[in-house]
């Protein structure tokens, strides 16, 4: 994720060499084109699932895919793959080796939440001279289980019911005990499934409180056969998927924890709610889990990702996401 690419100079970046492609006066292709990926050079793994679509390209991380993805639409497209850590400012701008960030032609945004205020710095600083950009993943403000509860909330959208403390009180337990149990307890600023627990009777549930280290979300268990995950990209849902829990011993669908997917259909509404809810959110791709109660039908927001896995909900929904940000990439360069 952190591995960078040698930058070019800014001389040889529009110098052509013969392997490249001669234009003729029918070439549309601007000259000296270049897009910046910075930290986004992604492992792909799609958890086992075939690519039988060769999506990937039998790539194995996202700098190689999509050097071929644009070679393969316009190879007359530079693309780079850097850190933030090799960009430095000047008095005249943002750099990355010889090159001011404002001539390149697009700039995709990578884990932004990690990187303190440079990334918001650059986005600021390329809308100054209209470079477009997309971002994955968003500042640490989003990147919480508890502000996307509390944002479902006030669009008056139904988030699973949730309580979220540092310690158990009477008000709390009165709360919870109208729920009955199972539980669910997770730490809002984790993900992947890690920080979440089952919680079977009371006594478990005070041996999570028991040493807290900082705030936990407790929710009611909803009674389901999996859950429903999208991917909304510049706030239009382009896939969904169900997972579903395979293991007896595991109570989470997640497909790093042994999950499986599998494509699947929404009604609109739901869709449309999420696409509404992602008009909302600082970030350019964001994931959505989304449960249906068997019970009752209802459906719940269980959580918002703003760093979404998108390899195996590819090949399994057939959708090719990656393809999809290379051509609005390529639409948004001017």
């Amino acid at each position: 994720m952190r591995e960078s690419f040698k930058l070019k100079s800014f001389f040889d970046m529009f110098k052509k060499s013969d392997d490249q492609p001669k234009e003729t006066s029918t070439d549309l292709s601007k000259k000296g084109q270049k897009v910046l990926f910075i930290q986004f050079n992604l492992k792909i793994d799609t958890h086992e699932e075939p690519d039988t679509q060769n999506f990937f390209r039998g790539s194995h991380n996202m700098s190689e895919l999509f050097t071929k993805l644009f070679h393969e639409v316009n190879p007359y497209i530079e693309v780079y793959f850097n850190g933030y850590k090799d960009i430095y400012r000047l008095k005249d701008g943002y750099y990355l080796g010889d090159v001011n960030l404002k001539d390149f032609d697009f700039v995709f945004f990578g884990f932004v939440s990690k990187h303190g205020t440079l990334p918001l710095l650059i986005q600021n600083y390329l809308k100054k001279f209209d470079v477009p950009f997309l971002t994955y993943e968003s500042f640490g403000l989003y990147d919480s289980k508890s502000w996307g509860m509390d944002l479902c909330d006030t669009l008056g959208y139904p988030y699973i019911p949730t309580v979220i403390t540092n310690y158990l009180n009477r008000r709390v337990l009165n709360e919870i005990r109208e729920w009955g149990y199972p539980l669910i307890v997770k730490d809002p600023n984790l993900d992947r499934g890690t920080g979440v627990h089952k919680v079977d009777n009371l006594n478990q549930l005070r041996e999570i409180f028991l040493f807290p280290t900082g705030q936990m979300m407790i929710q009611k268990m909803i009674p389901n056969d999996g859950d429903f995950s999208f991917i909304v990209m510049k706030n239009k849902v382009e896939m969904v998927v169900k997972r579903r829990v395979t293991s007896s011993t595991e109570f989470r669908s997640n497909v790093a924890l042994g999950g499986k997917a599998e494509k699947a259909t929404l009604p609109s509404s739901i869709l449309k709610m999420c696409e509404d809810i992602s008009r909302h959110v600082n970030c350019d791709i964001l994931g959505f889990d989304i449960l249906q109660d068997l019970r009752t039908g209802k459906y719940y927001v269980m959580e918002i990702n703003i760093s979404p896995h998108f390899s195996t909900f590819c090949v399994v929904s057939g959708v090719n996401l990656p393809k999809i940000i290379t051509d609005y990439i390529i639409k948004e360069i001017k």
